[in-house]
Order: C-alpha cells, then structure tokens, then sequence
C-alpha cells in the first residue's frame, strides 16, 4: 500500500480523544497536539505546534499490507498514529501473538522484514478502525530537531508502547483464561477505558478471535471463558460492541476446576 498524504489543504484538525470513536479531517497533522507531556514554555510550545505538521494518511478497515522497502524510509521516524485501531499480528510457524495498536503509537512497519532474523517471524497488519497515520518523514524529524522535547516526547511514547507489550506479556503467564481476559480488559481499560459508577466501558470492536490472539489461547477457550464472566457479572458486551467491566471484577472471578485451564507457554494454534 502506497503512503500517500491526505489533502493538504485541509485545515487542521482539534485535538482528538485518545481511542478509535472520534473522527478526523483528513489534512496536515499538527503532531504535537498527539504528544504527551512536552516540556515547552507556553510561547515556545505554539511556535513549536504550528512549525511541526506532518502530512497524515487514512486507513481503511481491514488488512493493511505496509511498505516493506526499508531503504525508502531511511531518516524516517516513522508513523505516528493518530486515530483508529490496528493490530499486528507476529506468526513463527504454526505461533502467534497479536499487539493492539492505537492514538499516540509510533510504528516502523518497514522495519519488521529487516529484523527477520533466524527464526522468521511474519508481521500481519489490520486495521479494525479506520485510521489515521501522520507520516514523521526527514522533513519533519528536521524541524522537530529544533526541540529536543519533540524527540524525547516521541521516544517516551515508543517507550511505553514497548513497557505495554511487557505487561501484556507478563498477563498471558495467568493460568486460567478468565484470569487473563480480566487483566488484559483492565490493561485495555487504562488506556481506552470511560469511567462511569458501575465500571468501565472500553469501546473497542474486538472479537472473540482477535482476543484469543492478544491473551495467546484458542478462540474455543475464550468464547467459553468470556460467557463464565459475563454470567459472573464481570464483564459484558452491549449490542454496540461495547464492552463493560464492572468495578468488582478487580477481585477476580471465583475459582474453577482445572480443566478451564491452558497449559503455560501459551501462544496456539492459527485457527
């Protein structure tokens, strides 16, 4: 898929709210409204905000097959994510896993064949929510050097996403799977989640399959587990495909025999 900017002519943007709902006018991205935590003096940060636009590009839903060539890309930061959802999905043979990605990710789509390596790993990409991609090209990565809090602030991001994947990691090691969604939807809540007196709600259209990806169980397993939880109170999806957490799943569902388990490596099967 060619990355091919959105009508530049269009005015920018308002600032978005973090998860895959709100919608964007395709045009020139003023990237550092999707920053976090710049450490700017309020003049220095205005002068900084209309100096740093990106062109963006829009998503559609679906797979998303990036360009490969690494060396088209060389001086590129890469591509911050504005709005949408997607998902990339690592596979070594008959493995794999899945990593949820959204608003304030910064993704190198061209480096996953280069970091091949011996064992092969494939990257597969969807997009679940049309999206939108503000491409960090040498242009902007050039005037974005004139602050250094730009560079930090994006590298800060691209750290965090790396500290999600460690918590998504460490979530797959619970044995039972209601123990795993609970903590995966309470993982999810922090970042997309919408607070309201009962709960959580989490707006994300994530299916049974792309769950049992994310949490590396088989989408059998997950169907079974998910109706245990809804019928334990803990967790429920609406007929908008909103799912809500109540506030006392934190303690966890009630324990269960042993074979709701999965054995501990983990990632199964394609189905």
């Amino acid at each position: 898929m060619r990355l091919t900017p959105a009508d530049s002519t269009a005015p920018a943007p308002p600032r978005p709210t973090r998860g895959p709902a709100r919608r964007r006018v395709p045009g020139p991205t003023l990237v550092l409204e999707h920053l976090d935590e710049l450490e700017l003096d309020p003049d220095e940060l205005e002068h900084a905000t209309l100096a740093c636009r990106a062109n963006d590009v829009v998503l559609p839903r679906g797979p998303w097959t990036p360009p490969t060539d690494a060396a088209r890309f060389r001086g590129w930061i890469g591509l911050l994510i504005v709005d949408g959802l997607l998902t990339r999905t690592v596979t070594i043979g008959d493995l794999r896993a899945q990593e949820l990605l959204g608003p304030g990710d910064v993704i190198r789509p061209w480096d996953d064949t280069a970091s091949a390596g011996a064992i092969g790993p494939q990257a597969g990409w969807r997009v679940l929510d049309r999206a939108s991609v503000a491409l960090l090209d040498p242009r902007f990565a050039a005037t974005a050097a004139r602050w250094p809090a730009v560079t930090g602030a994006l590298v800060g991001m691209a750290v965090r996403r790396s500290h999600a994947q460690t918590v998504l990691h460490t979530i797959i090691r619970a044995r039972r799977a209601e123990d795993r969604l609970l903590l995966l939807f309470w993982h999810l809540a922090e970042r997309w989640g919408r607070v309201h007196p009962d709960g959580v709600s989490i707006p994300l259209a994530l299916t049974h399959a792309c769950l049992a990806d994310l949490v590396c169980l088989r989408r059998p397993t997950v169907t079974a587990a998910l109706v245990r939880l809804r019928d334990a109170g803990h967790l429920a999806r609406d007929p908008q495909g909103v799912w809500h957490l109540s506030a006392h799943s934190l303690a966890g569902p009630a324990p269960a025999p042993d074979d709701n388990c999965e054995p501990l490596p983990g990632p199964a099967p394609q189905l």
